[in-house]
């Protein structure tokens, strides 16, 4: 089954951006969404449930990682709960796609995200 995660800071922002991302790359089977900053504890949040949800095999695509959380520390936690990620690197029009099954490169990666804030991600349970 295939998720998709899209999360807002401010009930001002809309999440139709991020869906609209994620729908260029991908069919969605069920979505969670929510509203909430990236500094709360991914594990009261909505986030939380659906990383649960996961099953071998399943999908989780979030637009960027930082719509996971604020802090690389949170952003590792989660992702050591996964296999593989597939991140889609945007530049214009075209879309790259690596993938990474090393938790190493990941920590990397996710401190270039920081920087550089327009690589989605596609999480393998």
């Amino acid at each position: 089954m295939v998720y998709g995660y899209v999360r807002v800071s401010t009930h001002g922002q809309t999440i139709e951006n991020q869906k609209y991302e994620i729908t260029k790359t991908r069919n969605i089977d069920k979505w969670y969404e929510e509203t909430e900053h990236g500094t709360v504890d991914y594990k009261n949040r909505i986030l939380n449930k659906c990383i649960k949800q996961l099953k071998k095999d399943d999908i989780l695509v979030v637009s960027e990682l930082s719509r996971l959380g604020r802090s690389l520390y949170m952003i590792m936690e989660i992702l050591n709960h996964v296999k593989t990620i597939i991140l889609l690197l945007r530049k214009n029009l075209k879309i790259s796609i690596l993938i990474i099954n090393s938790l190493y490169l990941l920590v990397v990666i996710t401190l270039f995200q920081f920087l550089y804030k327009r690589i989605s991600l596609i999480i393998i349970k």
